[in-house]
């Protein structure tokens, strides 16, 4: 009898020790699988990350740095509004025009766009912050067109969103403008 049990008890003992211990154990082998695969493929795509990155800088190591500089000039990485001020205060005066009644006010442009959120013009102007100075100019027409002529020519990306006169008799009049700065958006902050 003993010899009979003894195969019976061997077979139930070995079924118990698989269940028991050998199938919890490779349920925890296939998990450290999965999750090794997954850091492979995480290194894969820091890879691939570092070798587009290199070509980024690569690329820009390309331009001079006085096309570097221009291009900081262009859309620089933050707005300083009181240096933005100071330009248009000397392009006015340059022009011969008095400058007055100014207002600044950040604004979220990409807010304002009626667009789909997956929207490529939607992502692209989040990239930017944009400021909004508004202020009035006293001078003749001729002044204010030589101003026009020296924002167009200034190195600073200014976009003029509105511009409000009123006919006076006499040679001088009052202009009304809203101008909007563009820096780009710290990548830290972009969504």
């Amino acid at each position: 009898m003993f010899r009979t049990l003894t195969p019976i008890f061997s077979v139930v003992i070995a079924v118990a020790i698989f269940f028991f211990f050998a199938k919890p154990m490779f349920a925890e082998i296939r998990e450290v699988q999965d999750q090794t695969n997954k850091y492979r493929e995480a290194v894969a795509k820091a890879e691939e990350f570092n070798r587009e990155l290199q070509r980024l800088i690569n690329k820009r190591n390309e331009f001079s740095a006085r096309d570097l500089e221009r291009l900081d000039a262009l859309v620089p990485a933050s707005i300083d509004e009181v240096q933005a001020l100071i330009d248009l205060q000397a392009l006015a005066n340059e022009s011969g025009m008095l400058f007055g009644n100014i207002e600044v006010e950040k604004v979220d442009v990409s807010a304002d766009l009626d667009l789909e959120p997956s929207s490529q013009r939607k992502s692209l102007m989040e990239q930017f912050d944009t400021v909004d100075i508004s202020f009035g100019l006293i001078g003749t027409y001729e002044q204010m067109r030589a101003m026009l002529d020296a924002i167009e020519k200034s190195l600073v990306l200014m976009e003029i969103m509105h511009v409000d006169f009123e006919v006076t008799e006499g040679d001088l009049q009052q202009y009304n403008f809203t101008i909007r700065l563009y820096s780009l958006t710290p990548l830290s902050q972009q969504n």
